[in-house]
């Protein structure tokens, strides 16, 4: 699953890196208090072994987003899952 800070990088970066079970979505610029729920929810239906990527824009504003969905996704205790965040 790939989570990006906008819909216009999600839709990029499934156009730069295609991958037919790959799932793209948007946090819409900014995070709101239900979204690190919803990403655990989706984590937690994940296949075994997957990956999480984060793709926000450069800036601490950035980091922090992608700091929280790391954080979402380490609150799973999915221990097979494994996430970065690009770039």
């Amino acid at each position: 699953m790939m989570l990006a800070e906008s819909a216009i990088d999600a839709l990029s970066f499934a156009q730069l890196f295609p991958h037919g079970r790959s799932r793209y979505a948007s946090i819409g610029g900014q995070m709101n208090p239900k979204q690190p729920g919803l990403i655990k929810a989706a984590v937690l239906k994940m296949p075994e072994g997957s990956e999480v990527i984060a793709v926000m824009d450069a800036g601490d504003e950035r980091r922090k987003l992608a700091e929280i969905v790391h954080q979402a996704v380490a609150e799973t205790g999915r221990g097979d899952l494994r996430f970065r965040r690009c770039p």
